[in-house]
């Protein structure tokens, strides 16, 4: 698993990096030695850590929390919360390019397997990127060629 910088998981979470470094001095992100010291399994917790933030839970009560070994957010790291997948550099606009795959197309593919239709200029998830792939693999003379 590669290692992330605050910068990199601030941008994947959907948060400042100013707010990654406020988690990690609540205690509520652990920042590991080295040039990545975030890992990709840090964006769901900074995720969940600000929605009960918004929910009206302080985060400081939350740090409280993890100190004192009542809440633990360890669990997002199994594999079944592994579907909170992570965003990549690549918008569905791109990709639907890169691909020859209109975005129509592609929008209604990854709905008709359950991902939910985003926007064309939104960070496509790195599991629909695999999707995007099976479809090249299995008619690599483009969208024309699929059955249907």
């Amino acid at each position: 698993m590669n290692g992330l910088s605050a910068a990199e998981l601030a941008d994947l979470a959907g948060i400042t990096e100013a707010e990654v470094q406020r988690l990690v001095d609540l205690g509520i992100l652990v920042a590991r030695d080295g040039v990545g010291p975030f890992r990709e399994t840090d964006m769901p917790k900074v995720r969940l850590a600000t929605a009960c933030e918004r929910a009206g839970l302080p985060m400081a009560g939350i740090a409280s929390a993890i100190r004192a070994g009542r809440l633990s957010f360890a669990f997002l790291e199994t594999p079944p919360f592994r579907r909170w997948a992570v965003r990549s550099t690549r918008t569905y606009r791109q990709v639907s390019q890169e691909t020859g795959i209109e975005l129509d197309t592609l929008g209604a593919v990854l709905e008709s397997m359950g991902f939910a239709r985003m926007g064309p200029d939104e960070p496509m998830r790195e599991d629909e990127l695999a999707v995007c792939r099976c479809c090249s693999w299995a008619c690599p003379a483009g969208p024309s060629t699929w059955p249907g």
